[in-house]
Parts: structure tokens; sequence; C-alpha cells
């Protein structure tokens, strides 16, 4: 009973770091700020009791390519005499997910006195199904919804005016952006399951798998991103004779096909029988809903995006950029351009590529790159064996910017802190934790079945 209750606070605490909100008695910090400071805090003492803490290793080229970042945001700023100074501080944005993720690392080792990749998917996972289940709950029962927002403040006032459904602190593409990183981490635990011939954990992981993309689409349809890269990954890998016939991909095929039909008879039935459902499918899967109806894919959002690109007209602008990206107000105000989710965006184009070169040019959009793909070969340095999934967590990275400048680094900084791999050698002669390891991640999944 105490491990039960320990999983469910440790999956409360997962959600607040990948999903932060705010109280309605304490807006002016969300929880992710609020476990920083915890983090912090834990952090400190380590230092000064332990004098050696395993998650600094590796992350010193992280903490530089923040700072590199914050070097191009400083500079186009001088340079361009402007007041937007969005990116400066992002070595503190960084010192402050990767705090609170410290503290939520620090509650899964007390809870299980470990922390895996596979051990911060699972939990990862169960975060992201409850979260669906959570943002139906909010979608179909009034009272419910209620509830939530009278203690919940944010963003959930523009939510019901739009229609759009959310969940607690998971919404719009910020939503998607994190599903889509959480099924990455997931499609690689279904490899994982599957190598280790676990049908009933593969079988449930591919359940909770769908679960995400569906109701994670009608939340926000960046999820298709996620979705379609982890299948992506599965093809991957059966195409490289090696790495198919190591994970025993042929079960996963298998499995899927098993849990595709499911999920397509489960949806055919609420669509045929509950409005608000067929709505919500409408939303989510629009462009296939478009190509069965009109021959070709077509959705709101695509159309949207089409009217927002929008390039530099000198070579000036597209090196290092105009120094503007959020709310230049204070400097001229005929630049401005007003966003439907109510703050201020230059140029009038949310793109994210657009955006970035907008802001710092093609120099600071490579950086930003660069800096992404060192957080993804830090989380690789951690877990050799992760490598592909972190690869595509990367590529998701890439994909997302060509519609939100929003990232996957609130999943991303859990990985900068897991547990280092070790070496196959004395992973057989851990046999024992393995088991245990495995008894607990089931137990989560278990729990979440419930």
């Amino acid at each position: 009973m105490k491990k039960f209750i320990l999983i469910i606070i440790t999956t409360i605490v997962t959600s607040c770091l990948v999903f932060p909100f705010s109280f309605t008695f304490f807006p002016s910090q969300n929880t992710k700020n609020l476990m920083a400071i915890i983090g912090i805090v834990l952090y400190a003492f380590n230092l000064i009791n332990k004098r050696r803490i395993e998650t600094e290793k590796g992350n010193i080229l992280v903490f530089i390519g923040a700072f590199a970042v914050a070097f191009m945001a400083l500079f186009t700023m001088i340079y361009h005499n402007t007041s937007d100074d969005t990116y400066v501080s992002f070595p503190i944005t960084l010192v402050l997910w990767l705090a609170a993720a410290y503290t939520c690392i620090r509650m899964v080792k007390a809870t299980h006195e470990y922390a895996s990749v596979e051990l911060i998917t699972c939990y990862l996972t169960a975060v992201a199904v409850l979260q669906c289940i959570t943002a139906e709950l909010i979608s179909n029962i009034p009272a419910f919804e209620n509830w939530v927002c009278s203690w919940m403040h944010g963003g959930e006032i523009f939510f019901k005016k739009s229609g759009r459904m959310y969940g607690i602190g998971c919404a719009l593409d910020v939503a998607g952006v994190r599903f889509s990183a959480i099924l990455i981490m997931l499609a690689h635990l279904c490899c994982t399951a599957s190598a280790e011939r676990k049908n009933k954990k593969l079988l449930l992981l591919l359940i909770c798998y769908a679960a995400i993309t569906v109701v994670g689409n009608m939340i926000s349809r960046t999820t298709l991103v996620g979705a379609a890269l982890g299948i992506g990954m599965w093809i991957l890998i059966t195409l490289i004779p090696e790495r198919g016939a190591n994970a025993n991909i042929s079960r996963l095929w298998g499995r899927l096909l098993l849990t595709v039909f499911l999920a397509f008879g489960i949806c055919t039935v609420l669509y045929n029988t509950n409005y608000k459902v067929r709505e919500d499918l409408r939303f989510g899967f629009e462009g296939f809903f478009s190509i069965a109806e009109k021959g070709h894919w077509e959705t709101h959002s695509n159309n949207e995006l089409e009217k927002m690109v929008k390039w530099p007209d000198n070579t000036a602008t597209w090196i290092l950029g105009d120094g503007y990206m959020a709310d230049p107000t204070a400097v001229e105000d005929y630049l401005i351009s007003f966003k439907a989710s109510g703050d201020y965006v230059y140029m009038g184009t949310d793109i994210g590529y657009c955006r970035f070169i907008f802001y710092f040019g093609i120099v600071g959009l490579a950086v930003m790159i660069i800096y992404f793909a060192i957080i993804a070969a830090a989380c690789a340095a951690r877990a050799p064996s992760k490598g592909l999934a972190y690869f595509f967590l990367f590529v998701v990275t890439l994909v997302v910017w060509a519609k939100v400048t929003t990232d996957p680094f609130a999943v991303m900084c859990l990985f900068l802190l897991t547990d280092i791999e070790t070496d196959e050698d004395e992973k057989e002669d851990e046999d024992e934790d393995e088991d245990e390891e495995d008894e607990y991640e089931n137990r989560i999944l278990h729990t979440l079945s419930v």
C-alpha cells in the first residue's frame, strides 16, 4: 500500500514538471518553478554532504550550448538596439528546468531507489494517459471542469471559449510537442518489451500509445508528429535486419495491428453514438477526414500556417535577424501583430523557423539546432542503448519548429538526470535488480490500467 501511494505521488510530481500550471491561490509561480526551488535546495544539500553528484556528468556541454544561445540573443539585441531579451535568460531557464527535473528524479529514487530510462518512460506514459483521461472528463463533465478551474490558474478561460480540449496544464501545441516526445520514448520502450518477449506488457504499452495518439490529437494535432515518428522508428528498426531480429520486431507489428483494430473499433462506436466525441475526433484527425471526404489533405491550422510563412527581405536580416521575437511594443508599435492566444508576435508569424530567423538570423538558428543536438547526445551518452530514441527526440524538435517555437525539453531534461547505463557485463551480474525494476515498471503500468 505504501509503495502504491508513493507511485501515485511520484506520478503527480512528474505531471507537475512536464505540464506545469499555477494555482488560483498562488498564480505568480507555476509548479515547475516551485519544484525548481526544492530541487536547488536538494542539490545543494547533496553537494555539501556527498561532494560528488552523478547527475553533473555529461551536462557541461548542455550549459555551454545554453550560454551560446543566450550570447546570440544578447548580441542581436545589442546590435539591433532592441528591447527583446526573450532568449537572453536561456541559461537561467535551463537551470530552472533541470532543478525541477532533479526534484522529480529524487522522488522517483525515493520510491524505487533508482531512476532508469525505462522507469522514467513508464511514469511519463502514465502522466500522458492520465492527462488524456482528465481532458476527456473536463470536456464531457461540466461539474468536473468547474472544479478544475476553481483551483487551476491559466488559460482555461480561453480554452473554454474556443472549445478546445485541455488537461491539467496540458493544452495546445505545448501539449502536442510533449506528447510527441513521450510517444517517441514509449515507442522505444515497446521495442524493449518486444525484444524481451513480454507480450502482456507490450500490448499494454501499445494500448497506451494508441490512447495518447487518439486523445492527444484531440487536444493538439501536433501529437501526430510523435505518433508518426514513433512508427517511423519501428520501420527503421525493421529495415535493419540485425536490429529488427534483436528487437523481435515482428512481434511488435503483430500486437500493433491488433491494437489498431481495437482502437479503430472503439473510435467508430463512439463516433456514431457520442456527438462530442465525434466533433473532437473530426478536429483531431481533420486531415484524414479531409482525404476521405474531399480527396486531399486539408486542415484549418495548415491553412493558417500558409498565411504565416514570412521570410526576411534582405540579407542582413537572414544572417543576424532583426532582434525581435515577442512584444516589441516599447520600441516600434507598427511591427506588432496580435496572436489569437493573447500575446504579440513579430511580423505576424508564429512559425518557429520564421521567428528564430527574424530574431537572431540563420546564425542564431544554427546555434539553437546545435544546442538541441548536444542535449540529445548528452542523453545518449548516459544511456547508449537508447541513442536511436534520443535521435528521434531531436527530430521531433526540428519538425515542430515548422509550426511553433515550442520544444520538447520539458521531457528531455529528465533524461539528462537518469541513472548512467551500465555495461552489458555489469547488467548480467544484476539480474536480480533488473527483475525488481521490471516489477516496478509493471506495477506503474498496471496501476495506470486500473
